[in-house]
C-alpha cells in the first residue's frame, strides 16, 4: 500500500461510497459490516494472491454484507483513475492487467482508503452512544416503560 496513492484515492473513495451504482453509502450511513469486510481483504490479499481474494469478494457468499459491492467500489474508483485498464468487473481489471504487483498495490490503496472514508460517515449499524439501536425507544427510567 502507498500513502500517496491512498491520498489520491481517498476523494475517489467518498465518491465511490455515494455512487449509486455502487450502493454501500445510504442516508448518509455505512454498515459496520463493510468495514470489517474491507480490512478482511485485504488480508486475503496478503495471505493469498490478488486475484483469488478479488474472486472471493466477488460473490455474496452467505456475508452479512454485500461484498461484491465492495469490489465495484474499487473498480470504480480505478475507472477514475486508470480508465485505460479498467474492465466492467474488478476481476476481469485485475485479470487482464499486465503488471500485477502494479494493479495489487493500486486495488490495496483503493481498499485503504475505503476504509478510511467510511469513517467520514455515520455508522449504519444504528447505535447511538447509549448503546441502542435506532429503532429501539429508550427507556423511561422514572416509569419503567418506553
Amino acid at each position: 500500500m502507498n500513502k500517496k496513492l491512498v491520498d489520491e484515492y481517498l476523494p475517489l473513495a467518498v465518491e465511490a461510497l455515494t455512487d449509486p451504482s455502487v450502493q454501500i453509502a445510504e442516508n448518509g450511513k455505512v454498515s459496520s459490516a463493510f468495514r470489517g469486510k474491507i480490512s478482511s481483504f485485504g488480508a486475503a490479499v496478503s495471505a493469498g494472491s490478488l486475484l483469488s481474494a478479488v474472486a472471493l469478494f466477488s460473490a455474496q457468499n452467505g456475508a452479512s454484507v454485500d461484498l461484491s459491492k465492495l469490489m465495484a467500489a474499487i473498480n470504480f474508483m480505478l475507472k477514475k483513475k486508470i480508465p485505460m485498464q479498467t474492465k466492467d468487473r474488478l476481476f476481469d481489471t485485475v485479470r487482464n492487467c499486465p503488471s500485477k504487483r502494479f494493479m495489487k498495490e493500486q486495488v490495496l490503496s483503493c481498499a485503504a482508503a475505503l476504509k478510511l472514508a467510511m469513517n467520514l460517515f455515520d455508522l449504519g449499524n444504528g447505535e447511538n452512544e447509549e448503546g441502542q439501536t435506532s429503532d429501539e425507544k429508550p427507556m423511561n427510567t422514572e416509569e419503567g416503560t418506553a
